[in-house]
């Protein structure tokens, strides 16, 4: 007799669990994420620089597959390589995901150059180091 309650008592239970779960989506539907593509950012530099021209910066931003023409922000933070001292550069949208500032660097030696790029919740800093000497850039990585 008290196996039988017993018994009673785990199939009422598992009756009551396997109506408390979710409910599976089915296969064949088509499941619709909020997960954003992930943003990504590249940095260039062109143009051949001595200590009193500009170079062009350039962050080439993509979403996925994209061009991203829509970021929040794209700032420049260049520091010389070494030193705490950092300037941040408000980039200019030229369309097609390109972000570009020209800058002027007045001596030689390592410069640390950062895109900070906000679009929406996400947010990238690619890091590109160049060498400024003699007159002239070098791109390090």
């Amino acid at each position: 007799m008290i196996m039988k309650r017993v018994y009673l008592l785990f199939f009422a239970s598992l009756l009551i669990l396997s109506a408390c779960q979710n409910k599976e989506t089915a296969e064949d539907k088509e499941v619709i994420s909020n997960v954003p593509d992930p943003l990504t950012a590249e940095i260039s530099s062109r143009g051949v620089n001595s200590t009193s021209k500009e170079i062009l910066l350039e962050a080439i931003v993509t979403q996925g597959t994209k061009s991203l023409d829509h970021a929040d922000e794209v700032t420049f933070e260049i520091r010389k390589s070494g030193e705490d001292n950092r300037q941040l550069i408000e980039a200019d949208n030229d369309g097609y995901g390109k972000y570009r500032i020209m800058h002027t660097f007045r001596d030689d030696g390592k410069y640390i150059v950062i895109a900070h790029v906000t679009a929406g919740e996400q947010h990238v800093m690619p890091e590109k180091e160049l060498v400024i000497k003699g007159g002239q850039h070098s791109d390090v990585n």
